[in-house]
């Protein structure tokens, strides 16, 4: 790492990343399904509730540094030296507000009457917060150590998957579910630390903490509001109106979180790229780089919009049970969450942070929060789960909204471009497909996902084709190449 790296492929740092975020996708089709009907929406309510209150102190410990630290490590990634004193920097930081965080947090579990009625959960879930510690992802991230994250993961996700199916059997295994859960950050962490004995060289002389803790604590209050209006939700079923309809609600964000992470997946390799590309003031390859990003998202938000809404009741029967499709108005209204958390995501993170205004961060998630905050307050106890679904989505189009205002003075991006188009008519036609499926195909909610998910790929991807849009060409031409060389 002493010698000047080369830039590593973009392709092929997203085909790991894709490679994980597959994983992602079909990890959840094996477990989630079985956990939801074992636990049902009470069981699963629970869990997500703790693991969401756990979210905060995280978040709080964390400081920013897994956004910050992607920047800063990507900066000087050509330098083994600097880089050890950076991430030994920020690795310090992180120590002492874990450190001040788990007082916290345990002086909370003992006073709280909810944590105590959960006790053993709680507690769980309290460990992920000292855990987050070693979770130094952002290193890797830096340093565009893809291939890493992505085995590692994956095998996690294995051990996970089979301890999940020996050891939760009934209603009553919610907490052996949660240690699961935990065990498999445990796994991640331990294998994070021994590979980064091979990356950097963890030192406490010479440290400079006093530089990095403005654009920290700009991360961190950004995060801090952003997480209160991605989770305060959770926070205010589980309180105001119960377990079950937690269970409701976040299964639907589960459905749409995987689509959320599949599109986030390109966003997730570009971000140190892009401010490298920054750093070294080449503004026409960070135009051209974040510009296709946006048109990515465009590509699969707008046909799992499309799908989810038609497929509600199915998609849900097919994840959780019957118990669960009544939550099918939920689900289709965070349907538009897919793409309002993905333009949000891109602003924030590829737009704003890249070009280091942390202020115009905080801006957009504190009126996103208040949004959230507003909604839910008024909405909760009429529209229970809808409500929540509704402040997510509308709070999310807020942080989009002033997002793309406050950065139009150093980015010209265009948020809809001649590709865009082409998305909006591909998905026109992939909502007459569905409304014309769904009148004749009455079959098994498996056999109808398969038929309906077919036909709308077909007819979606070929309109594309049919226009020579960018993507759906680069798919193409790898799977002509790839059956010509078999």
């Amino acid at each position: 790492m002493e010698r000047a790296l080369k830039l590593k492929s973009i392709k092929m740092n997203y085909i790991f990343n894709t490679i994980l975020t597959l994983s992602n996708f079909i990890f959840p089709l094996i477990t989630f399904p079985y956990v939801a009907r074992i636990l049902g929406p009470v069981g699963i309510g629970k869990v997500n509730y703790a693991f969401t209150v756990a979210a905060y102190f995280i978040m709080i410990a964390q400081v920013g540094i897994p956004v910050y630290g992607i920047k800063e490590i990507s900066k000087v990634r050509e330098n083994k030296q600097t880089c050890s004193k950076i991430f030994s920097e920020l690795f310090t930081i992180n120590t002492i507000m874990t450190a001040i965080t788990v007082t916290i947090f345990s002086i909370v579990f003992l006073f709280s009457t909810k944590m105590q009625d959960e006790k053993t959960l709680f507690f769980v879930a309290g460990i992920s917060v000292f855990l987050s510690l070693f979770s130094i992802d952002w290193l890797y991230s830096g340093l565009e150590e893809y291939k890493f994250i992505a085995i590692r993961s994956i095998l996690v996700k294995i051990v996970s998957v089979i301890m999940l199916f020996v050891l939760v059997h009934d209603s009553n295994d919610y907490v052996i579910y949660a240690f699961i859960t935990v065990l498999a950050t445990v796994l991640t962490n331990v294998l994070n630390l021994f590979a980064a004995r091979k990356k950097i060289r963890f030192t406490i002389k010479n440290l400079d903490l006093r530089k990095h803790s403005k654009p920290i604590l700009s991360l961190s209050l950004a995060g801090l509001i952003g997480s209160i209006y991605a989770n305060l939700d959770i926070i205010l079923l589980g309180n105001l109106v119960g377990d079950k309809y937690v269970g409701f609600y976040s299964t639907g964000r589960k459905i749409t979180g995987i689509m959320i992470t599949i599109i986030g997946s390109l966003g997730t390799v570009l971000i140190p790229r892009l401010s490298f590309y920054l750093d070294k003031n080449m503004k026409e390859e960070y135009n051209q780089l974040a510009q296709k990003s946006l048109n990515f998202i465009y590509f699969l938000a707008f046909p799992s919009i499309i799908y989810i809404i038609f497929m509600s009741q199915d998609i849900l029967r097919f994840f959780g049970g019957g118990e669960f499709a009544t939550a099918s108005i939920s689900l289709k209204i965070l349907s538009f969450q897919v793409l309002a958390t993905s333009l949000a995501t891109f602003y924030g993170f590829q737009v704003v942070l890249a070009h280091n205004d942390e202020k115009s961060m905080v801006k957009a998630n504190f009126a996103g929060a208040l949004v959230n905050l507003a909604l839910n307050l008024i909405l909760i106890k009429t529209l229970y789960h809808n409500a929540t679904s509704i402040s997510i989505v509308l709070s999310e189009a807020t942080v989009v909204l002033v997002l793309i205002l406050l950065s139009r003075r150093y980015t010209d991006l265009k948020l809809f471009n001649s590709e865009s188009f082409k998305y909006v008519k591909a998905s026109l036609l992939l909502t007459i497909c569905l409304l014309i499926t769904k009148l004749f195909i009455k079959e098994s909610v498996i056999i109808n996902l398969i038929i309906t998910g077919i036909l709308s790929g077909t007819i979606y991807f070929g309109y594309l084709l049919w226009k020579k849009e960018e993507f759906s060409m680069m798919i193409a031409e790898k799977l002509f190449r790839r059956n010509k060389s078999a």
